[in-house]
């Protein structure tokens, strides 16, 4: 399953519809079966601030992906809430461009894990650009870049 947090419901529904939206389009021009568009919608998992169970959901992930906007408070005070639900092997992948992952992975009181931080780096458009780059620090361990990759 793909687990997709937002802040709030409205929020959450914009990501949904970015998916389907894209899904949908690949069902029309014949890039994806119907098949696998009703596997990928039935996959996704959504969750926001507001659904009590979301901790639960998260304390199984192996692998998360936050992609909230360029603010490096913003992401480590992610980073920390997700390290406080999560198991110890999971792996945070920040998707930056602009903040050196290291600064986002830097210990102290947010940051418990900073072996377990990637960056991701996705190219535009990201619905039709099958690539991905993967960004370590120099402290990111190598389970951490195994499982990101």
């Amino acid at each position: 399953h793909v687990l997709l947090k937002d802040r709030d419901d409205a929020s959450l529904g914009r990501g949904i519809s970015y998916m389907t939206d894209n899904w949908d389009k690949k069902l029309k021009r014949k890039r994806m079966t119907k098949y696998q568009h009703n596997i990928n919608s039935s996959r996704v998992v959504p969750l926001s601030d507001q659904t009590e169970s979301w901790k639960r959901h998260f304390a199984g992930a192996d692998l998360v992906i936050e992609a909230v906007f360029e603010n490096l408070e913003l992401k480590r005070k992610i980073v920390q809430q997700v390290e406080e639900v999560t198991p110890d092997h999971c792996v945070f992948a920040t998707n930056t461009s602009a903040i050196p992952i290291a600064d986002i992975a830097a210990p102290g009181e947010e940051v418990k894990r900073p072996e377990n931080i990637v960056g991701m780096h996705y190219f535009s458009p990201v619905p039709s650009m099958p690539l991905l780059e993967i960004i370590p620090h120099a402290g990111t361990s190598g389970e951490a870049l195994s499982t990101a990759f």
